[in-house]
């Protein structure tokens, strides 16, 4: 299988300059959040994406722990709380 362009023209003007504000107010609701970065990422690093993380003053409450796929890493999580919001930072590993 082959993966093809179909439409050349993406009218993509729309973007968000953070979404740390967004995340300071679910910080109060009962929510379960996933994030997620590529270890190779080349337009957000994943250090950049922990940065954001951090400024919201979550507690940690689990530390690197590896997830796998097929018997193989397939990144790492952190897990971070406050009060019953729940976020999760996932790695993603490159090929």
């Amino acid at each position: 299988m082959e993966w093809n362009r179909c439409n050349r023209s993406l009218s993509y003007t729309y973007d968000v300059t953070s979404t740390v504000p967004y995340h300071k107010y679910l910080i109060n609701k009962d929510y379960k959040v996933l994030i997620y970065s590529g270890d190779h990422d080349a337009v957000i690093p994943y250090l950049g994406t922990m940065t954001w993380i951090k400024s919201l003053n979550l507690s940690l409450k689990r530390d690197w722990l590896p997830w796998y796929v097929g018997g193989q890493v397939g990144g790492y999580t952190l897990q971070y709380t406050q009060g019953n919001y729940n976020l999760v930072y996932a790695t993603v590993k490159a090929r």
